[in-house]
């Protein structure tokens, strides 16, 4: 009787584990990218994708923050089905800034990426990418 106990207690353990693991297979996911110039310095700005809204963010938003004065300006692309879909940037305004939030409908359940850079110009320099999930 005493190894029946310890199996049913096992068998209910592994079961419980399983169940609070289980999880939505398609959850929007927002991402931030950080772009610097060189890689152990503090951020330049970065780029945000916000896949649903949250606080005064719209869903399906990106936004781009310049935070030094450096002469570069921080621009953001958002590709969804493989194509781009929507573009932030911060030049022509000073450092500190961040752009406001530009936003399109997407389908849910989609995978987007966010590729972010320092932009002088016609040059683009210290891209970084991020996914995330309408």
């Amino acid at each position: 009787m005493r190894n029946l106990a310890r199996t049913l207690v096992a068998v209910g353990t592994v079961t419980g584990a399983v169940a609070m693991s289980a999880s939505p297979v398609y959850a929007s996911a927002s991402v931030v990218v950080y772009v610097s110039d060189c890689t152990h310095c503090p951020e330049n700005g970065h780029g945000t994708f916000m896949a649903d809204p949250a606080g005064k963010a719209p869903g399906d938003s990106i936004r781009v923050c310049d935070l030094r004065s450096d002469g570069w300006a921080i621009k953001a692309w958002l590709y969804y089905k493989g194509k781009l879909f929507l573009t932030q940037t911060t030049a022509g305004h000073p450092a500190r800034y961040c752009s406001p939030w530009k936003s399109k409908n997407m389908q849910e359940e989609k995978t987007v990426q966010l590729r972010v850079c320092h932009v002088k110009g016609k040059t683009t320099k210290w891209c970084q990418v991020g996914t995330g999930r309408t």
